[in-house]
């Protein structure tokens, strides 16, 4: 995640104003989170070969939030959180679009667990971070998970996994065990980091022959 952050009550009182209708707010809050989206982006996927594709990828997530901001729901995560995951599946579909329309290409993938470790994959396939996978394969995101997951810490779980958050102690505060030592933390959090990716890959895999 990006160092900075737009502060929640910012973001919820410009949500509001969108769906008040408020003349000015959409250019406030693409003003304001578009800059921020694209630097996350960027932060994110630094060794793009078309480093324009995250403008795009962050231009469409904010266009088509301001267009419907009913569908984001603000219960569930910060809006400069939503709007960095919804640009993040926009930018892995603009790779898969590219790579269909062209010669087989590689894509630098970095592990989720272990960013030290980058290997050469297809823009979809097994080797791939099923959190990539999930984010390509499932529109939109949020029925999914409630869909998949439904009980709220699970869900909290597997947005902080998309969302590549890698702290233990921001899993451990959702499952209530941050008063245990840092050695139960981290395998309380690593089973149910497990389960949760289990049931993300199953689903995508499922709609992925679908698909096919």
């Amino acid at each position: 995640m990006p160092d900075d952050s737009v502060p929640r009550e910012l973001t919820d009182a410009l949500h509001r104003r969108l769906l008040d209708g408020d003349s000015t707010a959409s250019a406030e809050t693409a003003e304001l989170l578009l800059p921020f989206v694209v630097r996350s982006l960027q932060s994110r996927h630094p060794s793009l070969d078309d480093p324009h594709l995250a403008e795009t990828a962050a231009d469409d997530a904010v266009l088509n939030y301001l267009r419907r901001p009913e569908q984001y729901n603000p219960s569930l995560l910060p809006l400069d959180r939503y709007l960095i995951m919804s640009a993040r599946g926009d930018l892995l579909n603009l790779l898969r679009k590219e790579r269909s329309a062209g010669p087989p290409q590689e894509v630098e993938v970095v592990e989720l667990d272990h960013p030290d470790r980058e290997y050469g994959a297809d823009v979809v396939d097994d080797s791939q971070g099923v959190e990539d996978q999930v984010l390509i394969l499932a529109s939109p995101i949020w029925p999914l998970l409630e869909e998949l997951l439904p009980n709220s810490a699970d869900r909290e779980m597997a947005l902080l996994l998309l969302e590549n958050v890698r702290d233990t102690a921001e899993y451990a505060r959702v499952l209530g065990v941050d008063g245990l030592t840092k050695e139960e933390q981290e395998a309380a959090v690593k089973r149910h980091k497990d389960r949760i990716r289990k049931v993300l890959r199953r689903h995508a895999r499922r709609s992925e022959l679908e698909a096919t």
